[in-house]
């Protein structure tokens, strides 16, 4: 989560005792339970309103399909005639024609079968190879490599204890500018 403000630290108020504090972490729940319950009826809105229209939006559709496979009935048989200047037929009301799909390799086989096939024949460079850092073992192991560097920072959060709220807020700490 981000925050579109930068703070500077005399921007901030800063809590001057445990009791403070502990009303402040107050005031952060109850700003949370309001977040997560504008949330929430946003979505319920959002909800109505997809499927109230989710049926126009069906036959909307269904008719579309309909009208396009009429157009290509037609244009099929005439496609000869159509495509002697161009690949495509335009009007007024937009254009219609055909166009190269993106090729595509195809088999009957399982990938690993054709992988062995290739190399098999000498046709390896048509075998992809990918070679990345594996970070997660390096993290895991930590060996000592001269270009190398393993980083963790302490990072301050706040978990406001309200009931189905799963995010912690982290990001405030990282905005502050001295």
């Amino acid at each position: 989560m981000g925050i579109a403000n930068r703070f500077k630290i005399s921007n901030i108020l800063t809590p001057k005792s445990a009791d403070e504090a502990q009303k402040l972490l107050d005031q952060i729940r109850f700003k949370t339970q309001s977040l997560q319950s504008e949330k929430k009826a946003l979505d319920e809105e959002i909800q109505k309103a997809k499927d109230s229209h989710a049926s126009l939006l069906a036959s909307l559709t269904q008719e579309i399909d309909h009208m396009v496979y009429m157009l290509h009935s037609y244009a099929e048989p005439r496609k000869e005639v159509l495509t002697q200047k161009k690949k495509s037929v335009e009007s007024l009301s937009g254009t219609y024609g055909w166009r190269k799909t993106p090729g595509r390799v195809e088999s009957e086989n399982s990938d690993q079968y054709v992988v062995e096939y290739l190399k098999k024949n000498g046709l390896k460079k048509y075998v992809r190879t990918i070679e990345e850092v594996d970070r997660d073992q390096l993290l895991k192991d930590r060996p000592k490599v001269a270009c190398v560097k393993y980083i963790a920072q302490d990072e301050f959060y706040v978990k406001p204890k309200v009931k189905g709220w799963r995010t912690v807020f982290t990001r405030a700490i990282d905005k502050i500018i001295a």
